[in-house]
């Protein structure tokens, strides 16, 4: 920047600057997003169990809980999951994340860990499991196909990777390949055999 004008001298160079910085920002915030979900996830999961342990030991009926999600309510009025029926909510979600496209047989993997989470986890009165895969890519009519008369609630998203490419050089040459991951697992489990 020149000091006597204030002009941009390249503004190539100053778009490519602003550009590094909103990206930078914009994958802060997306952390930030994730973060707090995750710690939501483990608020909500926590007083469910906490709940479900009141509720049966003292026998806990659905008065008790009314009251406990009116008496959370006024103490957090901005937070509308503590309504009755949200307490009173409990829902499983199955998340399975692929780095390959979409394969149908990626269907019948995510019910069976569907099924283990249904017996071995959810409760008579709780919400179906709700199963996700991610991708990294897919075929819309391969889904359909894959999910056609198919009863439990799965969705199929493909995702891309920018975190990567934001990084600097320096850093990303730091970072282990896939195969140097791969190598090192597998040198792991022929250890433990």
């Amino acid at each position: 920047m020149n000091a006597k004008t204030n002009e941009i001298l390249d503004p190539n160079s100053y778009d490519k600057f602003i550009e590094h910085i909103k990206k930078d920002i914009q994958d802060s915030q997306l952390w930030a997003a994730i973060s707090i979900n995750k710690e939501l996830i483990q608020i909500y999961w926590r007083i469910g169990k906490m709940l479900s342990e009141k509720a049966l030991l003292e026998s806990w009926g659905s008065k008790t809980i009314e009251r406990i999600a009116k008496d959370l309510a006024s103490s957090f009025p901005n937070v509308s999951a503590f309504s009755h029926r949200n307490l009173k909510l409990r829902r499983y979600i199955v998340l399975d994340l692929k780095v390959r496209e979409f394969d149908p047989k990626d269907i019948s993997q995510l019910n069976f860990y569907m099924s283990a989470v249904d017996d071995h986890l959810r409760h008579p009165g709780d919400q179906p499991t709700i199963g996700m895969i991610f991708c990294k890519t897919k075929q819309n009519f391969t889904v359909e196909y894959a999910l056609r008369d198919f009863n439990k609630p799965i969705g199929v998203a493909d995702y891309e990777i920018t975190l990567v490419e934001s990084l600097s050089k320096e850093l990303k040459e730091s970072l282990p390949t896939i195969e140097d991951i791969e190598a090192e697992f597998g040198q792991d489990s022929e250890e433990t055999e």
